[in-house]
């Protein structure tokens, strides 16, 4: 199991769509805020009034525990963020 996935990760209104690298092992809890962050620089316009987010995976929402791996993801994966 590589240490990384390359997912595509998009916002719920399909305004905005990119491809990053993020850790398949580590539990979403420990990057949500660095990845909003990430988000936030790519397209402010978007994601500017974002506070809190969650991450869909095959149209389930992943738990903060969860990552990547456990969730069955795989490098070309879609991830959907959706505003709480």
């Amino acid at each position: 199991m590589p240490d990384a996935f390359i997912v595509t990760v998009a916002d719920s209104s399909g305004r905005f769509e990119t491809d990053l690298e993020i850790p398949s092992r580590l539990p979403f809890a420990a990057y949500k805020e660095k990845l909003l962050e990430i988000l936030k620089i790519m397209d402010n316009h978007v994601f500017y009034n974002w506070n809190d987010y969650r991450l869909r995976f095959k149209n389930r929402v992943l738990s903060g525990g969860e990552t990547l791996a456990g969730a069955e993801a795989f490098d070309g994966s879609r991830l959907v963020a959706e505003r709480v």
